[in-house]
């Protein structure tokens, strides 16, 4: 089998024609982000906002998330490498521990849990039960996870606010 991939950048070197190559690959990445914000994931094409400031405000928090939940996907990939890092490298200490007492049925840990069992955790939230068997999860469940543990997040902190006032 062999490729051919056109374009209309001039190559007239190989390492123009690596980086014309290297632009074609990332495109994947420019999709992935696009699954994110767009349809499967933070689904910003459904919010209808009635001025432009409001809706410039809701596409970059929007844009912002689905950067987050993409680097969050990419750094998975390499399972064993994931499972090295830990999760305080994506999220901070409430956060996790809101994600553990929510996802595990056992006390938190003493010791930060790895960036693999987050990410499964965040897609558990978002209602993810990998019925496929394929380990693969979507945006629709990363989204609503991320958007659970937002939830859970506010209110915490709203707890905390008011423990603080008395």
């Amino acid at each position: 089998m062999s490729w051919k991939l056109y374009t209309g950048e001039p190559i007239n070197s190989a390492s123009d024609a690596l980086k014309i190559v290297r632009f074609y690959e990332l495109r994947w990445r420019v999709e992935e982000f696009h699954k994110a914000w767009k349809s499967a994931g933070t689904q910003v094409e459904s919010f209808r906002m009635q001025t432009r400031n409001n809706l410039e405000k809701i596409i970059v928090i929007t844009a912002f998330i689905a950067v987050r939940l993409l680097q969050l996907r990419e750094l998975v990939v390499d399972k064993d490498n994931a499972k090295s890092i830990s999760c305080d490298n994506f999220f901070n200490l409430l956060e996790w521990k809101l994600l553990w007492s929510k996802t595990e049925t056992k006390k938190a840990p003493n010791t930060t849990p790895s960036l693999h069992w987050a990410y499964y955790a965040l897609a558990k939230l978002g209602g993810w039960h990998n019925s496929k068997q394929t380990g693969v999860v979507g945006w629709e469940a990363l989204w609503k996870g991320w958007f659970s543990l937002s939830q859970l997040l506010e209110g915490a902190r709203f707890m905390q606010a008011q423990q603080q006032e008395m």
